[in-house]
């Protein structure tokens, strides 16, 4: 799911309140000087409270000051209980990728669909689409065929973002800052509405409970700033647990829209919640639990990304079309998307250099149910831009600018995950 989703208009001039509303952590809370934030300042709340590097060094600091700390560090304490005996896992010997054998199923074209920017399925493997600026969802079948056009009450509204759980759909409109839950067949179920921000990406785990990304968006006339969190809540939305945090300026910062800000994937068949950290200097995933237990933390020695020349201008094309922010960092964030198989394999879309791969490829870095690094694939055909849903059988690569889906059946090489 795009950043750009969920971008409606133009910055209008519009009285911000008050930042620290969605701001977990005090040193991101924006002055009249404005400071762009980077990489490595998105994910402190997680890098403190989650990260076990950090949770040894507090051991030995809260031996020092233990009593004259102790309601200050109180929340991340009880993190640090949990974090003893987690896997660490060094994956440094990558192999160089290998082409991923792919079949062409179907592809829908742009007579069907016009700038599709997420995709989902339902437990009969129907396929959901929303498009950008748009009110509607389109469905089809797994073969390709169009089954029905989904429009709800807010039939003059553009959605932000779709999530599908036990085929109820979970519809959210980012302008309004409305949720609401519908059948498959049409049915309105519910209806959620929130004060500043609006879910975006969400996985269910177990009893209701749902880990997701949530997004709050403050216009002036001059920026939008944005606030996302990621963290647990439970079926009503209510927060379980913040996990981490980001603040920042949309045009003038740091964001990258074509990525996710929380890159995290959701395992139901070991019942772990994997979660990258967001940098473009370091490949780290941390895994957990549903009780965000570490379990599993998977580090890779890999070199920097930078963006090729090319891709910075085709950046400027996609920036124009789709209202999306400058091009501003050098280098590529390394953890770009991650999804689990079907039989619990964590495949990592990392980085891609484009001198070497061309622009036109992604890579992905396969790890079995342990975080042991087993193979990396090179898929053709698939931008950064593009959106790839990974399935047990299927990989489907939606291309928002070229307003086409494509489906093709996969199997991997020789030597890769069994």
């Amino acid at each position: 799911m795009l950043i750009f989703n969920e971008i409606t208009k133009e910055p209008e001039e519009t009285v911000i309140h008050s930042f620290e509303e969605i701001v977990s952590d005090s040193e991101q809370k924006m002055g009249s000087k404005e400071q762009p934030v980077t990489k490595g300042r998105r994910n402190l709340y997680f890098n403190r409270c989650m990260d076990p590097e950090r949770i040894k060094f507090n051991k030995i600091f809260e031996s020092l000051l233990c009593f004259v700390l102790l309601v200050l560090i109180t929340g991340c304490a009880q993190k640090k209980e949990q974090a003893s005996g987690y896997d660490s896992v060094l994956n440094s010997q990558f192999k160089e990728p290998s082409e991923l054998s792919i079949s062409k199923t179907f592809a829908l074209d742009s007579t069907v669909l016009k700038n599709p920017t997420d995709i989902k399925f339902d437990s009969d493997s129907n396929i959901y689409i929303v498009e950008y600026n748009s009110p509607s969802i389109k469905i089809f079948d797994k073969s390709g065929s169009f089954i029905n056009k989904f429009v709800t009450e807010l039939d003059s509204s553009r959605i932000s973002s779709l999530n599908i759980y036990k085929d109820t759909l979970y519809i959210s409109y980012a302008k309004e800052k409305r949720l609401l839950k519908y059948t498959k067949d049409g049915k309105k179920t519910g209806d959620f509405s929130f004060d500043s921000e609006i879910p975006n990406e969400l996985e269910y785990l177990s009893e209701g409970d749902m880990i997701g990304s949530f997004r709050t968006n403050l216009v002036n006339k001059e920026d939008m700033y944005i606030g996302i969190e990621l963290k647990l809540v439970d079926k009503y939305f209510k927060q379980i647990r913040l996990i981490s945090s980001f603040f920042g300026s949309y045009y003038s910062g740091n964001i990258d829209p074509e990525v996710r800000t929380f890159p995290f994937a959701v395992d139901k068949v070991n019942k772990r919640i994997c979660i990258g950290i967001d940098s473009d200097k370091v490949y780290k995933i941390h895994c957990y639990d549903y009780e965000m237990n570490l379990r599993s933390v998977i580090t890779n020695t890999l070199p920097v990304v930078k963006f090729s020349k090319e891709e910075i201008e085709t950046r400027k094309i996609t920036a124009k079309k789709f209202k999306m922010p400058p091009l501003k960092q050098e280098y590529k964030p390394f953890i770009e998307s991650m999804t689990f198989d079907a039989k619990g394999n964590l495949w990592v879309r990392r980085a891609s250099n484009a001198l070497i791969y061309g622009t036109g490829s992604a890579i992905f870095d396969i790890f079995n149910g342990s975080g042991r690094y087993q193979t990396s694939v090179l898929l053709k055909n698939a931008e950064r831009i593009n959106h790839v849903e990974i399935t047990d059988k299927m990989i489907y690569i939606l291309d928002p600018v070229g307003s086409v889906l494509s489906a093709f059946s996969y199997d991997l090489p020789s030597g890769g995950v069994k």
